[in-house]
């Protein structure tokens, strides 16, 4: 875990979450880098492996790019790395029960709270009707 901020977002049950985020990912962070939080292999976001695994993690870190990757490797959580890795939980789907993503940063800055708008759009969650 990072530390940081942790921001929490609701979405209904069923719905495939790590593969929402990984796919919004992709547009957010073009080159960014995907690594299981149980693993130390890291992966382009595109590569095959994420499209066929990435989705059933439930704790994962995602890098801006290849850099941020190794600069987080060698140095940890230094200034310079602010928001260039960001931490994923996603909690186990339970019977018609709301699942709950937690996204962990080092800041919310204007770039963040978008892409945290973008998923919560993606998961398109009425709370209302659920």
């Amino acid at each position: 875990m990072i530390g940081g901020i942790d921001t929490v977002i609701q979405a209904p049950p069923g719905i495939p979450l790590a593969d929402l985020i990984l796919g919004r990912l992709r547009s957010f962070w073009p080159s960014a880098v995907f690594q299981h939080a149980d693993a130390t292999a890291q992966f382009p976001i595109d590569d095959s492996w994420v499209l066929m695994h990435g989705g059933s993690a439930r704790e994962f870190f995602v890098y801006k790019d290849r850099d941020a990757a190794e600069a987080w490797a060698r140095h940890g959580t230094i200034p310079a790395n602010s928001n260039t890795m960001l931490h994923f939980l996603v909690s186990p789907p339970a019977m018609g029960e709301l699942q709950e993503v937690t996204l962990v940063c080092d800041q919310r800055t204007k770039e963040i709270d978008q892409l945290i708008a973008d998923l919560q759009d993606t998961f398109h969650i009425d709370l209302a009707l659920v």
